[in-house]
């Protein structure tokens, strides 16, 4: 579902997708896949950091942060 709307020029869409990969992330998580949590949050990063609105912006930032706590970097 979420491949049809990966490069969605509305807003809306952008942000919906940005969340949808954001919570994918979370799930694979849930289920232990470190690695592929990473690569989901890679997605989300590459494609939505530089989105005019705030909304993907602020998804990317919070991927980030658990990308980089699951990499060892993070404080949380």
């Amino acid at each position: 579902m979420i491949g049809g709307y990966r490069d969605a020029p509305e807003p809306a869409l952008r942000e919906s997708v940005a969340r949808a990969l954001f919570n994918k992330g979370l799930v694979l998580w849930e289920l232990g896949g470190k690695e592929e949590v990473i690569a989901c949050y890679d997605e989300v990063d590459a494609r939505y950091r530089d989105a005019p609105e705030p909304g993907p912006r602020e998804i990317v930032q919070a991927a980030i942060k658990l990308r980089e706590m699951l990499r060892g970097g993070g404080n949380s």
